[in-house]
């Protein structure tokens, strides 16, 4: 598959349209073809490099995503292939006492999306996917679906 990347931090000089392997979800996870990727104040951030964050090399950047589910991990049985999802960029563990109670911001195990390798198919965990998707209106854009926050 083709992707964004980049191999050091720095300007848009370092930016690089590749050829990256497709990756395989893990029992818990979900494999999301990303359809649409905002650009996020984040990802300008991790391409300059973060004091005392450490970004993985080589790095696909993307915290803004709106796609579909085109494959599941053994465990996963509360998504299906084909449904159309709204990523938010945090990932949590969803299963601490602060994720419990719906207050997965102070989750001691969150990142971002935008901090982890990212691709045209990121593999997402099943906690993200139930905690942090959504199924967005069918009338909704890919190019918008991203922005979309359910009242």
């Amino acid at each position: 598959m083709k992707a964004i990347l980049f191999r050091q931090h720095g300007g848009p000089e370092v930016l690089q349209y590749a050829d990256v392997p497709d990756p395989e979800p893990r029992p818990n996870e979900v494999l999301v073809r990303v359809r649409a990727c905002a650009l996020n104040h984040l990802d300008l951030w991790v391409r300059g490099g973060l004091p005392n964050v450490p970004i993985p090399l080589p790095h696909i950047p993307g915290s803004d995503v709106a796609g579909e589910i085109v494959k599941i991990g053994s465990e996963v049985t509360t998504v299906r292939v084909g449904q159309n999802v709204v990523l938010a960029p945090g990932v949590t563990c969803g299963k601490c006492a602060a994720c419990i109670s719906g207050q997965d911001n102070r989750c001691r195990q969150f990142t971002n999306l935008g901090y982890m390798a990212r691709s045209e198919l990121p593999p997402v965990s099943r906690e993200s996917v139930i905690r942090r998707s959504r199924r967005r209106p069918a009338r909704l854009s890919n190019r918008l679906a991203h922005a979309h926050r359910p009242r």
